[in-house]
């Protein structure tokens, strides 16, 4: 049975210590649906490292690679969130495709190359200190690339709870959160401010 698309991917800030984040890891299961490891400027040999030791001891939330799918197999995780650019998730060959695959995307033409993936992320959707300069999509812009993605989406960037509402109502599967969840002091506290937002929005919908 594949892995359904996440409805609240939390994503790790680069200044967080492994530390917190193994701590922080049993107790998020229940409020988020995923965890994506992002770990830039980090060699290849110390992200194995970590992510086969979080994968041994933490099953869930599931646990996906950001950027590197040597990573995401040879470490046992349950998944990989590819690069905008990268290789396009229909040619990831079966054999080596993970039970999730995500993708990275920031304008409506690069979410018609999101075909063969469970999900994209689509940002910025505000303005966020992550994606400084960057064009924002708003909610119209949102809503515009909800409507020709082949995919679920997961709007990112500067998302509040309180936004949640109108972005579900934009056509966002979910929301995908760096900050403001494993960036905030109390990380558990926030993603159930995240899920219960999410809990509350979608029946709105059916």
């Amino acid at each position: 049975m594949p892995t359904p698309a996440p409805r609240l991917l939390a994503i790790t800030p680069v200044d967080l210590e492994m530390d917190a984040l193994a701590g922080w890891l049993p107790a998020l299961a229940e409020a988020v649906d995923a965890v994506q490891l992002r770990w830039p400027g980090l060699s290849a040999r110390i992200c194995h490292e970590r992510a086969q030791h979080l994968a041994m001891v933490h099953p869930r939330p599931l646990l996906l690679m950001n950027g590197r799918l040597d990573i995401a197999l040879a470490a046992g995780l349950e998944g990989v969130h590819l690069h905008d650019g990268g290789i396009p998730p229909a040619e990831v060959p079966s054999h080596l495709r993970p039970h999730l695959l995500g993708v990275s995307r920031h304008d409506v033409q690069g979410l018609a190359r999101s075909r063969g993936a469970d999900y994209c992320t689509f940002s910025p959707v505000r303005p966020t200190a992550s994606k400084p300069g960057s064009k924002v999509l708003g909610e119209r812009g949102l809503a515009e690339g909800c409507a020709v993605a082949p995919v679920p989406v997961l709007a990112l960037g500067g998302i509040e709870p309180d936004d949640v509402a109108w972005v579900v109502r934009a056509g966002a599967h979910g929301v995908a959160v760096l900050s403001g969840i494993l960036g905030a002091d109390d990380p558990l506290r926030r993603a159930w401010e995240y899920r219960l937002a999410l809990e509350e929005a979608l029946p709105r919908l059916e």
